[in-house]
């Protein structure tokens, strides 16, 4: 008899993670990628809230999209710094 709760508590759990992973699959694959600038800012750590909150205003104040390879030497020189923490700005 434990047997049997055991394989059924088990098959449950299984079936709850298929579940889990499987329901919102579509609608993961079906969102917009983020630009660069915004993936960039989330994987340095920065707050998702405020990405967003600038991105809304980006978006309100001009309809253009700016284009992506156009960056200030001040960030490229930030990005190369957290590639090696030794080199001075």
């Amino acid at each position: 008899m434990t047997i049997f709760i055991v394989g059924f508590v088990s098959g449950l759990s299984l079936a709850a993670l298929v579940v889990i992973v499987w329901a919102p699959w579509r609608q993961v694959r079906a969102e917009p990628p983020l630009d660069e600038a915004a993936e960039s800012r989330v994987l340095l750590g920065e707050n998702p809230e405020q990405i967003a909150h600038d991105l809304d205003e980006a978006s309100a104040t001009s309809p253009e999209k700016p284009a992506e390879d156009e960056w200030d030497t001040a960030e490229i020189q930030a990005l190369h710094s957290i590639d090696d923490p030794d080199r001075s700005n």
